[in-house]
């Protein structure tokens, strides 16, 4: 689209920063009604509107409703508003001096040319890429499709994995139309050594028993062959029982009391404990 400059004529010139500031669309226009009724031809730099002409011309009913828009102008620096009073003090009236350039310390875009620039350097982010950036492509330019895995570029080598034995060999075999057949041959794994036993200071296995097992008191003698009817006892078992036994005998037990209590039934039989 090109637009072409149309009948001209010498009334309002109006700053293109402000129409370029971000302001709302009331305000640019309450700016233009503004600069209006600046007398060019005396070079006045007040005007003195009332805000009844200023919300008509903007389409508002309420005078007040162009404040917010008055207020918006002063922020930008584009208009001053002075407070003139007449009729001996009684009565007020604003001034308000109008800015065709902007201040020395505004931020915002001057002219279009500038406002044009800014825009393309949002748009264009390749300044604020570091020099290691702006030599690698964008993804986007790539040829490389999404499934495919980033290879790093840091160039240290990975960890190295743990030894599963060696890689599968390919070996050729020829077929009978003089072709190759690939063949996979299993890779061989590295078998555990099997546990070996550990041994003592004499040669002999730990878990063998280096001592005979205690011999039996006669009374445990007595009791462990009463319960052997109704207990399964072996060699083992009876060496750990034959210990507690002499230590009950000791305590006051009867043998054949002692051998009756071991076998006997907790839900029906009841046995005379010693001192009972």
């Amino acid at each position: 689209m090109e637009i072409a400059a149309g009948r001209r004529a010498p009334f309002t010139m109006l700053g293109d920063w402000v129409a370029l500031s971000g302001i709302d669309d009331h305000a640019k226009a309450l700016y233009w009604c503004l600069a209006m009724h600046v007398n060019v031809a005396r070079d006045d730099t007040e005007v003195w509107p009332s805000r009844y002409t200023l919300a008509e011309w903007c389409g508002f009913a309420k005078a007040e409703s162009v404040d917010r828009y008055l207020a918006q102008l002063v922020e930008l620096g584009a208009i001053e508003v002075r407070q003139h009073r007449h009729a001996g003090g009684m009565r007020a009236r604003n001034r308000y001096l109008v800015h065709g350039s902007p201040s020395d310390d505004y931020a915002g875009a001057r002219s279009l040319h500038e406002w044009y620039q800014r825009r393309r350097a949002e748009a264009d982010p390749e300044p604020s890429r570091s020099p290691f950036q702006r030599t690698t492509a964008r993804p986007a330019e790539t040829r490389e499709t999404p499934a495919q895995p980033v290879v790093r570029s840091s160039g240290l080598p990975e960890s190295a994995p743990a030894d599963l034995g060696s890689p599968p060999q390919r070996t050729g075999t020829k077929t009978k139309n003089n072709k190759t057949k690939n063949t996979t041959t299993p890779a061989r794994t590295r078998k555990a050594p099997a546990p070996k036993p550990p041994t003592g200071g004499g040669g002999s296995s730990p878990l063998r028993p280096t001592t005979e097992p205690a011999a039996e008191s006669e009374a445990a003698r007595l009791v462990l062959d009463t319960v052997a009817g109704t207990l399964t006892l072996g060699g083992p078992e009876r060496a750990v029982l034959a210990a507690p036994i002499d230590a009950a005998v000791a305590a006051g037990w009867e043998p054949a009391v002692l051998a009756a209590h071991l076998t006997a039934d907790p839900t029906t039989d009841k046995i005379k404990q010693p001192g009972g």
